[in-house]
């Protein structure tokens, strides 16, 4: 993905010589990244390649060993809060807390509440139309615990959506849930680009790369190609990688 010596305005996230240290070794090396409002890019690579290392850091949860990391022109952990919005992996959720999917999603506005100030007219709706969006308003009374895989993910789109925020990172959301799930994810990456939203997804699932992203970033602790989805898996990078032994799920034929 290109780079360049600076941040320019109409850069969402802008990443220079980004080095990451996770359990003592490097886990990421001489990442360049830039990604424009309005883009959906998603990141790609074997096990291990630094996916979500690399989401962690963008969102300011990592802080990075050397290299800079901007989003809209300022380090993550500088913005307002809300501004990023970062759905993990479903298996790192502990689901024993006591929630309705409404609790959830409204656990999104909280960043724009003052302490003890109650939910307003436009933070009602604003949440309501997340459940609308994601197809889980039936479902908003629901416990999350009781929730499908698919279902549970659907509601933490919601959550992310309701933040409003000027950035959305997604790590493997479509992993393990049903072809309906899939199809609403997919349509609501797309519509979100569409009106402006960056969103960065990490994935193992190939086949619908080109329902979901304008571009793929090839992850292998460095960025190994960048193009649009159908010349990075037909790439003799993407091969090389799939030739040294690392199985990408749904690898493309």
């Amino acid at each position: 993905m290109p780079s360049s010596n600076r941040a320019r305005p109409r850069d969402a996230v802008w990443i220079d010589d980004l080095w990451v240290r996770y359990d003592g070794s490097f886990a990421l090396e001489q990442i360049n990244i830039v990604v424009h409002a309005g883009e959906a890019v998603g990141i790609i690579g074997p096990n291990g390649s630094g996916k979500s290392t690399l989401l962690k850091t963008i969102a300011g949860l990592l802080a990075p060993a050397r290299g800079t990391v901007e989003v809209f022109g300022k380090p993550p952990r500088s913005l307002p809060p809300g501004s990023i919005a970062y759905v993990p992996q479903v298996e790192v959720v502990d689901w024993s807390f006591p929630a309705t999917v409404w609790d959830v999603v409204a656990m999104a506005r909280f960043a724009h509440l003052r302490p003890w100030q109650p939910f307003s007219a436009d933070d009602r709706s604003l949440i309501a139309r997340a459940l609308e969006a994601t197809r889980m308003a039936d479902l908003a009374s629901r416990p999350i615990a009781d929730l499908s895989g698919g279902q549970q993910q659907r509601a933490f789109m919601a959550r992310a959506i309701a933040q409003e925020p000027k950035l959305l990172l997604l790590d493997e959301p479509t992993s393990g849930v049903d072809a309906s799930t899939e199809d609403v994810l997919a349509k609501l990456i797309r519509s979100l680009a569409a009106d402006g939203l960056p969103v960065l997804m990490a994935t193992h699932d190939l086949e619908r790369a080109e329902d979901f992203f304008d571009y793929l970033v090839l992850l292998d602790r460095r960025c190994i190609t960048y193009g649009r989805p159908s010349e990075v898996l037909a790439s003799k990078e993407f091969r090389r990688v799939l030739s040294h032994g690392h199985h990408i799920a749904g690898s493309h034929r």
